[in-house]
């Protein structure tokens, strides 16, 4: 069982990251970590539902890839440019906004430690709890 503490170190841990992957996009970044969390989970929202909608068959594929474009010139807005292996997941049962690992899944797209997936990929806005 995951304490409270346990969860806030994790947080800390992703936001601390997340400071460390926008300095590294953008060395002139002032943006603390929780403020850029708080933004992505923003962009997250919409590009999972996007995700959700496209899979229920709610929306075309023209309008998912539209709110994919829009996530992903979000996503370059608050770091500066895109991370190295950003990608949207359209794929509703995960995260959306993901950095991609390498093709054998052995090394993370960065450095940070940022939450990752069960396929190494790491990911931008993760709901810790």
């Amino acid at each position: 069982m995951r304490t409270e503490s346990t969860v806030r170190d994790q947080r800390l841990r992703h936001h601390a990251a997340l400071e460390a992957l926008a300095k590294s996009i953008d060395p002139r970044s002032t943006q603390d970590g929780l403020t850029i969390w708080r933004r992505l989970r923003r962009v997250e929202a919409k590009a999972r539902k996007a995700a959700e909608d496209y899979c229920n068959g709610t929306i075309t594929m023209e309008q998912m890839n539209r709110i994919a474009g829009l996530a992903q010139t979000e996503v370059s807005k608050i770091f500066g440019g895109l991370p190295p292996g950003f990608h949207i997941n359209r794929d509703p049962r995960g995260y959306a906004l993901k950095l991609a690992s390498n093709d054998n899944g052995t090394e993370a797209a960065t450095p940070f430690a940022l939450e990752q997936d069960w396929g190494r990929n790491q990911i931008l806005a993760p709901e810790i709890n």
